[in-house]
């Protein structure tokens, strides 16, 4: 799916026109498996070198401001808690290794 020219021209300036999918250059806020266009104007988001645009992002009220931090918080527990049983799921095994070495 092709979009628009001016999302087409903002890829090329920042460097990466070889994005295939341009459905993928998103300037919305992801927020709780879903994408919001905000409630206002989007914010600008430039290059602080050459200050070349880059793109956008969704202004946000209080409220969808808060939905953020609250959705943030709650997959932050549960990816916090998969990458720590990952950790001792595979760091199980070394230690069974190294306790049949001290034997």
């Amino acid at each position: 799916m092709k979009q628009s020219a001016s999302i087409d021209s903002t890829l090329h300036d920042v460097g990466i026109d070889c994005l295939n999918d341009t459905a993928l250059f998103r300037q919305c806020a992801y927020i709780d498996g879903s994408w919001l266009e905000g409630s206002g104007s989007p914010i600008e988001v430039t290059n602080p070198v050459n200050g070349a645009r880059l793109g956008s992002v969704a202004r946000l009220d209080a409220g969808q401001s808060r939905d953020a931090v609250v959705s943030a918080a709650a997959a932050f527990k549960v990816w916090s808690l998969t990458i720590t049983t990952g950790a001792i799921q595979g760091a199980a095994p070394l230690v069974r290794s190294d306790d049949r070495e001290s034997r």
